[in-house]
């Protein structure tokens, strides 16, 4: 049967939606997969920007592990969060489940090591909250991170993110792109050897193509981690 996938929505229910679906679009490419089958935890509703200031990190914490533990029961053996805020609480959920959790950031760290960036500088463009909350920090320990100043942080990064919650107008998307092409130019500007993607609303619109280094997105680093399960 392979292997039983709980998907946990985090604080933005449009990225698991995404992750689920670009995950079943590769798996269906696989050849010599062993398969398995997802159960989907969905938070129906929008990003709540109270949990997201970490103010409230027991209620956060207490809502993810009740999910988790419903997933786990319902069947699942590995567990995915595509949220990266959400990894925050990550290291305490595994003292809550028996299934393995699959973290996407540190699959991310250990996929940098494996191209050679160990050292390297990183630029990070996430969410303020997940930048102040220090998870890159955590995780990217061997690399030297820098990330935008508060000015770029607000103006560009920020505005860009929620531009992109907003109304998914086309123009709202060329919006987002192009500020955050600014603040990755200033990354790069001040030495950033390659990109890390921190949020969906960021990977959504900010693509490989659009930045003159190489973009790292944590999801599709989960998403390959989970397909290298399914294949068997």
């Amino acid at each position: 049967m392979g292997i039983v996938l709980g998907v946990l929505g985090g604080f933005v229910p449009d990225g698991a939606a995404e992750f689920v679906w670009d995950l079943l679009r590769k798996a269906a490419d696989c050849e010599n997969k062993a398969g398995g089958r997802i159960i989907l935890d969905y938070k129906i509703g929008g990003r709540d920007e109270a949990v997201l200031s970490f103010k409230k990190e027991q209620r956060a914490y207490d809502e993810l592990a009740e999910r988790a533990r419903a997933v786990e029961r319902a069947g699942a053996d590995h567990l995915v969060i595509p949220c990266i805020e959400a990894h925050y609480y990550v290291e305490s959920l595994k003292n809550e489940v028996g299934a393995k959790i699959i973290d996407a950031l540190d699959c991310t760290a250990r996929y940098l090591i494996g191209i050679r960036r160990k050292g390297g500088t990183v630029g990070v463009l996430a969410p303020s909250d997940a930048i102040n909350a220090g998870i890159f920090k955590e995780y990217f320990n061997e690399f030297r991170l820098i990330y935008p100043p508060k000015d770029i942080q607000d103006n560009l990064v920020m505005e860009a993110i929620i531009c992109k919650r907003g109304v998914k107008t086309e123009e709202a998307v060329a919006r987002s792109r192009k500020l955050l092409k600014e603040a990755s130019g200033y990354l790069i500007y001040m030495g950033a050897q390659l990109l890390v993607s921190g949020s969906w609303e960021i990977s959504s619109v900010l693509r490989q193509e659009h930045v003159g280094v190489c973009l790292v997105d944590p999801m599709r680093v989960l998403r390959d981690e989970v397909l290298d399960l399914i294949k068997g």
